[in-house]
């Protein structure tokens, strides 16, 4: 899959885009069976899932962010709370 089939598939799992804009970049999705296309999104939505868990992890990391025990702990919290949506 390329980048920006992936990119069109998460943002028809976020509902930021039209089937009909999916389908005029990928080609009708009739020829996807459901479950290769419900799998694409998945992963989509797993992929970008897990960059939002990573943009909390790497916030601690930031020059401007006092590192405290409180501020560590809340990134942690929010990354994790964030991949635990996917366990659900």
């Amino acid at each position: 899959m390329t980048k920006e089939e992936e990119m069109l598939l998460r943002q028809l799992a976020a509902g930021q885009c039209t089937i009909q804009k999916v389908v005029d970049a990928l080609g009708p999705l009739s020829l996807w069976s459901d479950k290769a296309l419900k799998a694409e999104i998945d992963e989509a939505v797993k992929a970008e899932r897990e960059a939002c868990a990573r943009v909390c992890e790497t916030l601690r990391h930031q020059d401007y962010v006092k590192e405290t025990y409180e501020w560590i702990s809340a990134t942690n919290n929010c990354a994790d709370a964030i991949r635990e949506r996917g366990q659900s």
